[in-house]
């Protein structure tokens, strides 16, 4: 899980350098009428290059993630197999939605999630 999340930390690094990088050349190109476009297309090549594999990398371990995850929920829900456990299943479905939907989005996804399972039960009552 670390692995990722640096490799998310290095691409959005390697954004923002460009950006950065993007802006600095914007801003001496209009000081010194140096600025072309040529020469933001190689710096954005440049990055490009540097940042797909990256990109790649990442996008399959997620992918493996989520992949795995769904195999062994298959295997626990209708196969009943009793080699997977509850809590591990859990476990291993949480990290394959964090890993896709970011921290901020999964706490908001289960607060809401909780609300509503909440919100059942006292209509239950």
């Amino acid at each position: 899980m670390a692995d990722q999340w640096g490799d998310r930390m290095n691409v959005r690094d390697d954004i923002e350098l460009l950006a950065k990088e993007l802006c600095r050349a914007h801003e001496t190109g209009l000081a010194s009428g140096r600025i072309c476009q040529p020469h933001i297309n190689k710096m954005v090549q440049a990055k490009w290059k540097d940042w797909i594999p990256q990109a790649t990398k990442t996008a399959n371990k997620v992918y493996g993630q989520l992949f795995e995850s769904c195999q062994n929920a298959y295997r626990k829900h209708v196969m009943e197999d009793e080699d997977i456990g509850w809590e591990d299943l859990s476990d291993q479905l949480s990290l394959a939605l964090v890993s896709i939907m970011g921290e901020d989005e999964y706490d908001k996804w289960l607060d809401n999630t909780d609300k509503r399972e909440k919100k059942n039960e006292r209509s239950r009552k």
